[in-house]
Protein backbone atom coordinates (compact mmCIF):
# COMPACT_ATOMS: atom_id res chain seq x y z
CA UNK A 1 0.00 0.00 0.00
CA UNK A 2 1.33 3.41 -0.88
CA UNK A 3 2.38 5.85 1.81
CA UNK A 4 -0.22 8.41 0.81
CA UNK A 5 -3.12 5.94 0.70
CA UNK A 6 -2.16 4.39 4.04
CA UNK A 7 -1.68 7.84 5.60
CA UNK A 8 -5.06 8.96 4.32
CA UNK A 9 -6.76 5.91 5.80
CA UNK A 10 -5.03 6.43 9.15
CA UNK A 11 -6.08 10.08 9.17
CA UNK A 12 -9.67 9.24 8.24
CA UNK A 13 -9.92 6.60 10.94
CA UNK A 14 -8.30 8.82 13.59
CA UNK A 15 -10.40 11.87 12.85
CA UNK A 16 -13.66 9.90 12.75
CA UNK A 17 -13.11 7.52 15.67
CA UNK A 18 -10.73 9.34 17.98
CA UNK A 19 -11.90 12.89 17.40
CA UNK A 20 -15.55 12.21 16.61
CA UNK A 21 -15.53 14.47 13.57
CA UNK A 22 -18.39 14.29 11.07
CA UNK A 23 -17.68 12.28 7.93
CA UNK A 24 -17.37 15.28 5.54
CA UNK A 25 -14.79 16.93 7.81
CA UNK A 26 -12.76 13.74 8.18
CA UNK A 27 -12.84 13.16 4.42
CA UNK A 28 -11.75 16.73 3.72
CA UNK A 29 -8.59 16.04 5.72
CA UNK A 30 -7.93 12.51 4.45
CA UNK A 31 -8.51 13.25 0.76
CA UNK A 32 -5.57 15.63 0.26
CA UNK A 33 -3.25 13.20 2.04
CA UNK A 34 -4.15 10.48 -0.46
CA UNK A 35 -3.60 12.93 -3.32
CA UNK A 36 -0.41 14.56 -2.07
CA UNK A 37 1.60 13.48 -5.10
CA UNK A 38 -1.09 14.17 -7.69
CA UNK A 39 0.51 17.36 -8.93
CA UNK A 40 -0.89 17.15 -12.44
CA UNK A 41 -2.41 20.04 -14.35
CA UNK A 42 -5.77 18.40 -15.02
CA UNK A 43 -8.64 17.64 -12.68
CA UNK A 44 -9.84 19.45 -9.60
CA UNK A 45 -8.71 19.51 -6.00
CA UNK A 46 -9.93 21.27 -2.89
CA UNK A 47 -8.09 24.23 -1.43
CA UNK A 48 -7.00 22.07 1.50
CA UNK A 49 -5.72 19.45 -0.92
CA UNK A 50 -3.65 22.01 -2.80
CA UNK A 51 -2.21 23.31 0.48
CA UNK A 52 -1.12 19.80 1.45
CA UNK A 53 0.49 19.36 -1.97
CA UNK A 54 2.31 22.67 -1.69
CA UNK A 55 3.50 21.84 1.82
CA UNK A 56 4.78 18.48 0.61
CA UNK A 57 6.91 19.94 -2.15
CA UNK A 58 8.30 22.69 0.10
CA UNK A 59 11.09 20.45 1.37
CA UNK A 60 12.66 19.22 -1.85
CA UNK A 61 15.56 17.10 -0.60
CA UNK A 62 13.54 15.40 2.15
CA UNK A 63 10.58 14.71 -0.14
CA UNK A 64 12.84 13.53 -2.98
CA UNK A 65 14.65 11.15 -0.61
CA UNK A 66 11.31 9.74 0.54
CA UNK A 67 10.21 9.25 -3.07
CA UNK A 68 13.46 7.46 -3.90
CA UNK A 69 13.17 5.21 -0.84
CA UNK A 70 9.54 4.33 -1.56
CA UNK A 71 10.35 3.52 -5.19
CA UNK A 72 13.12 1.20 -4.04
CA UNK A 73 10.87 -0.61 -1.61
CA UNK A 74 7.69 -0.76 -3.68
CA UNK A 75 7.62 -1.54 -7.37
CA UNK A 76 3.96 -0.45 -7.39
CA UNK A 77 4.52 2.96 -5.78
CA UNK A 78 2.05 5.57 -7.05
CA UNK A 79 4.71 8.14 -7.83
CA UNK A 80 6.11 5.83 -10.52
CA UNK A 81 2.95 6.55 -12.51
CA UNK A 82 3.98 10.21 -12.42
CA UNK A 83 7.30 9.35 -14.06
CA UNK A 84 9.73 7.90 -11.54
CA UNK A 85 12.76 9.99 -12.47
CA UNK A 86 10.77 12.95 -13.82
CA UNK A 87 8.82 13.42 -10.60
CA UNK A 88 11.90 12.95 -8.40
CA UNK A 89 13.94 15.39 -10.48
CA UNK A 90 11.04 17.86 -10.55
CA UNK A 91 10.89 17.91 -6.77
CA UNK A 92 14.65 18.46 -6.53
CA UNK A 93 14.45 21.24 -9.12
CA UNK A 94 12.16 23.30 -6.89
CA UNK A 95 14.66 26.15 -6.49
CA UNK A 96 12.03 28.45 -4.99
CA UNK A 97 12.07 26.47 -1.75
CA UNK A 98 15.77 25.62 -1.71
CA UNK A 99 16.60 28.13 1.03
CA UNK A 100 14.06 26.46 3.37
CA UNK A 101 15.32 22.94 2.77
Amino acid sequence: MSFELYGGLIALDFIRKEQGAPRPQAESVAEPITRQQGLGESGKITTLGKLVQLATIRWPSCFAATIREENGLKQWAHNKALGEEDFWNGVLANKRMESYD
